[in-house]
């Protein structure tokens, strides 16, 4: 995965930021904000599009601790999440 940083607003607000949190770019970003048709102004962030595989928040943690993986230099990793999660 490249590290491009140009379409992730927390880096581009914080360019130090960037420059210091390891990083694995895995999702689609940034990920559209569509309006419900309900009543009322009401609008969704699709997070289920973070990625053609795998959607959810959890590809933006997932990120992070590959970031951080990786930076540490490590070539596996495991992750789970509590019962009823669907993160593995």
């Amino acid at each position: 995965m490249t590290r491009s940083l140009d379409d992730v607003a927390l880096f581009r607000a914080l360019p130090q930021v960037g420059r210091q949190v390891p990083w694995v770019r895995l999702g689609a970003w940034p990920t559209p904000v569509a309006r419900l048709d309900l009543d009322g102004d009401v609008w969704c962030k699709r997070e289920d599009l973070t990625s053609p595989v795998y959607g959810g928040n959890k590809v933006r943690t997932l990120e992070a601790m590959f970031g951080r993986a990786r930076a540490a230099g490590a070539t596996r990793m495991w992750a789970t999440g509590a019962y009823g999660s669907n993160h593995v």
